[in-house]
């Protein structure tokens, strides 16, 4: 078993080669074409190792490395003859390199609280995950690296830029970081006592995982924390219902004036106010829970052919199949503020299924009611049919800003779904009369 940090080290790499050009069908494969023609070559190269200390502790160590190759640069200036900044596109082959390194530490606690004997509760138990790491990263806006210039605009003031801006490898990342990393996984469950289970007890997830992350920034000039993230995820019912839900908190007080919604982001520490929050729950149903599969060959005898679908008939003649059906619950409530006086707030409950009308020919659809706009929100009805080989698809949706239908025929073998089929789609704009 490897266990030092150079036996457990890896390295992946990727290089990706892009050529975009944006022209008119009277400049295709003409000089002014390949003039405008763009190229670019990323390289991305990342390592990683780590290794165990003082037996409960993991130690990793990362880096990653992004090389970037392009044809065109840009050169910016402002002409106040026109008033106006001018961008002139050199055409030279040039590079940026960048990279991060990062180094953390992980352990995993374990606690149990045990309920006395008699009760419904036996125990509790907790595992909690705390891990701390750190990232570096040096200024690559720096006047020593090159990658950004300086022009005085229309005010006067000096303003900078990327001589990658507007190209097809992006930009490097400007501003030194040195961050600490905080995160602390849960993990909570309850033994309790059960009847249907051999071993008289069965677990019960109290939270599948309750996780907690925060950032400080040390190269930043102010508000080094960044918000704080908790998200959770847990369910009911016999894992049937399903919970998940997220707040972030800013830890600095915002402060609003008069007359202005966007609030301004101070420096006093320690206020923590709700900037988001989101729970979604989820409940699936279907014909298997609500009856045992039934073996159709054993039950009835006689099978036979309706309209190129197989049935089988009991002695009444009349056909059965497996009518399986699915329905999904679901509901969503978020709260949205991001520094502002006003919230916004999105909350909705919606349906999803699908039943099968025979055989072959199957019907599925989902809706959403606003309870905000108290209106029903997206809502779609699709048909599908399967053609043994083929597959012949309908989705449509009847209201709402964007109405479209689509229809499409083709070969169900994901190799040969492209080989042969049709495809048609309409898209209604929104305020259109038709």
């Amino acid at each position: 078993m490897r266990q030092g940090l150079l036996e457990n080290i890896t390295v992946n790499t990727g290089l990706n080669l892009s050529n975009y050009v944006s022209t008119t069908e009277g400049e295709l494969f003409t000089p002014a074409m390949w003039e405008k023609m763009q190229t670019g070559l990323k390289n991305n190269i990342s390592l990683g190792t780590n290794t165990t200390v003082a037996k409960y502790f993991t130690f990793s160590l990362g880096a990653n490395i992004d090389n970037a190759l392009t044809t065109k640069t840009l050169t910016r200036t402002y002409d106040p003859i026109i008033n106006k900044e001018v961008d002139v596109v050199n055409k030279n082959i040039t590079g940026y390199s960048i990279f991060s390194t990062t180094a953390s530490l992980q352990t995993t606690l374990y606690g149990m609280m045990k309920f006395k004997k008699g009760g419904a509760v036996e125990a509790v138990r907790h595992m909690m995950t705390p891990s701390i790491g750190f990232t570096y990263s040096p200024d690559f806006g720096g006047s020593g690296f090159g990658y950004f210039k300086n022009y005085y605009n229309a005010n006067g003031a000096l303003t900078t830029y990327s001589i990658f801006e507007k190209g097809i490898v992006g930009q490097p990342t400007s501003g030194m970081v040195g961050a600490l990393g905080i995160n602390v996984g849960n993990n909570v469950e309850m033994k309790v006592k059960s009847k249907k289970d051999s071993t008289g007890v069965k677990k019960v997830k109290i939270f599948e995982s309750l996780n907690f992350s925060a950032n400080y920034n040390f190269a930043a000039k102010d508000h080094p924390w960044s918000v704080f993230s908790i998200n959770g995820q847990s369910s009911f019912f016999e894992n049937k219902l399903s919970v998940n839900t997220s707040l972030t908190l800013d830890p600095y007080k915002i402060m609003f004036l008069p007359g202005q919604d966007q609030g301004i982001r101070t420096e006093d520490f320690g206020h923590f106010s709700v900037q988001g929050f989101n729970v979604q729950l989820s409940y699936p149903l279907s014909s298997e829970i609500f009856g045992e599969k039934t073996d159709y060959a054993k039950k009835y005898s006689q099978k036979g052919e309706i309209r190129n679908e197989n049935y089988y008939f009991d002695d009444d003649n009349y056909a059965r199949f497996d009518q399986a059906w699915t329905l999904n619950i679901n509901a969503n409530y978020a709260y949205t503020r991001n520094a502002t006086r006003n919230a916004n707030k999105i909350a909705s409950v919606g349906l999803d299924g699908s039943i099968k009308l025979t055989p072959y020919w199957n019907i599925n659809g989902s809706t959403h009611y606003d309870m905000v706009t108290k209106q029903l929100a997206y809502t779609r009805i699709g048909f599908s049919r399967d053609q043994r080989s083929f597959t012949i698809n309908f989705n449509w949706v009847p209201f709402g800003q964007y109405k479209v239908y689509d229809f499409f025929i083709g070969i169900k073998a994901n190799i040969l779904s492209d080989a042969l089929k049709y495809k048609d789609r309409s898209f209604t704009q929104p305020n259109s009369p038709f």
